[in-house]
């Protein structure tokens, strides 16, 4: 008796366990179907979101998003200081917009006139270091 059941436990042993499992129903195959699409598509839009973080927020962006909050707060204060507050502030946007369609001229020139590059670069050497670091900023 023990060698039959030592016999057996070896049969098992070396087949496995195959023959004894039940084949998987239709229910099954769908369910692995469908969350192996839900795996696929959710790593798909992980590599999507890790490239776009990698991208640096635009300045433009940036500057008239934190305008439009300072605006936002100012008009929920109220009165006169935040009327005036929000007079400079939308000055302040309206420079900033202006100072941004200036540089995206500018490089528009410069890209269609490669001639006049060196122009540029002769009547922008006596700019203040500040200047330059922000005409830099603006154009990455």
């Amino acid at each position: 008796m023990r060698k039959v059941m030592m016999v057996m436990v070896g049969m098992l042993f070396c087949a496995g366990c195959g023959n004894i499992r039940f084949a998987p129903s239709e229910e099954q195959k769908q369910n692995a179907w469908v969350h192996n699409r839900t795996a696929a598509i959710a790593a798909q839009e992980a590599a999507t979101a890790i490239e776009q973080s990698k991208q640096r927020p635009d300045v433009w962006t940036v500057a008239d998003s934190g305008l439009e909050l300072a605006i936002a707060i100012a008009g929920l204060f109220g009165g006169a200081y935040a009327t005036r507050v929000v007079k400079f502030l939308q000055e302040a946007k309206a420079k900033s917009n202006a100072m941004k369609e200036i540089v995206l001229a500018n490089e528009i020139f410069k890209k269609t006139n490669p001639d006049a590059a060196e122009a540029f670069k002769d009547a922008q050497s006596n700019q203040s270091p500040l200047t330059k670091q922000i005409v830099v900023e603006m154009k990455s």
